[in-house]
């Protein structure tokens, strides 16, 4: 789990230096996509905050939607919505960035069958722990060497 960059997904394949199994699931932590959609209204959408508002909520019954059919029944409506309303800037950007092939699985709830925690607030905690407590705040580059040699 992760935010929306794709670096750390890469860094985990690099580093297993094989084919990730297609088992593998990778998601993006629901905290770090709520916090980019709503900078990105914020930015994008040319609007009283009472319509950047309704955006926001209508991505959020989006992303929290349980079921495979209604998420792609209630994301037309949504891209319908951004272009009546004249959020085009704001409608390509969701566009390019969420719905585009390889992304659209990594954030809606509909696609996280079987999973049971949306944010990764527990390896955050655990980092945290292991740099402030153990290594007193000194910065490592690896954590191998941090582990071994720490």
């Amino acid at each position: 789990m992760s935010d929306d960059d794709p670096i750390f997904r890469n860094a985990w394949d690099a580093t297993m230096n094989e084919e990730t199994s297609p088992k593998t699931l990778y998601l993006n932590c629901a905290l770090h996509t709520d916090r980019t959609i709503r900078k990105s209204i914020g930015s994008k959408v040319c609007a009283p905050i009472s319509e950047k508002a309704l955006v926001y909520q209508m991505f959020r019954a989006l992303m929290d939607e349980p079921e495979e059919e209604g998420f792609y029944k209630q994301s037309e409506g949504f891209i319908k919505y951004l272009s009546q309303a004249g959020f085009h800037t704001f409608e390509a950007y969701f566009k390019e960035i969420y719905l585009i092939s390889n992304i659209i699985y990594l954030w809606p709830k509909c696609f996280r069958e079987g999973v049971n925690f949306y944010t990764n607030n527990y390896l955050q905690s655990m980092h945290r722990i292991l740099k402030y407590v153990y290594l007193k705040g000194e910065k490592m580059k690896r954590l191998n060497y941090t582990v071994y040699f720490g």
